[in-house]
């Protein structure tokens, strides 16, 4: 499993989320027409940590999570929602376990219309950064 599964495994257990998203949290690409607001949940970078002994075990991944919805309103509530739920995190999200969850800051980052008649979505995508543990190669 990846973080990123993780951590979309992880905020569909979360009542606060669910409540505005239901099941809408996808990885990568949302698929067309999906109903609003919803997630996309992208990782943007990531590091492992090394040891003069080598590989320590502990990744630094780096997550964006865009809060899709029909009314900038809307997507300032899910985003703030969704950075509550991680800010300071420690712990499992589902099979991966997270030593820190760090929020980034919050941007606003309309979605742009995919062609001439339409108008980009509200959305507020929120960064974090993870500290959790990886398997040291043998």
């Amino acid at each position: 499993m990846t973080i990123k599964k993780g951590l979309i495994d992880y905020l569909l257990t979360q009542t606060a989320v669910t409540n505005l998203v239901s099941t809408r949290i996808r990885p990568g690409v949302i698929e067309q027409g999906l109903a609003r607001p919803h997630l996309r949940v992208d990782q943007t970078g990531g590091d492992v940590h090394y040891s003069m002994a080598g590989n320590t075990g502990l990744a630094e991944t780096f997550l964006d999570i865009t809060c899709e919805a029909d009314s900038e309103k809307e997507a300032n509530e899910l985003a703030e929602v969704v950075r509550k739920e991680i800010d300071g995190f420690s712990g499992s999200w589902g099979s991966e376990t997270v030593r820190a969850s760090f929020w980034r800051g919050t941007r606003d980052t309309r979605t742009p219309p995919t062609s001439g008649g339409e108008v980009g979505l509200p959305s507020q995508t929120v960064a974090v950064e993870v500290m959790h543990n990886v398997t040291v190669p043998s």
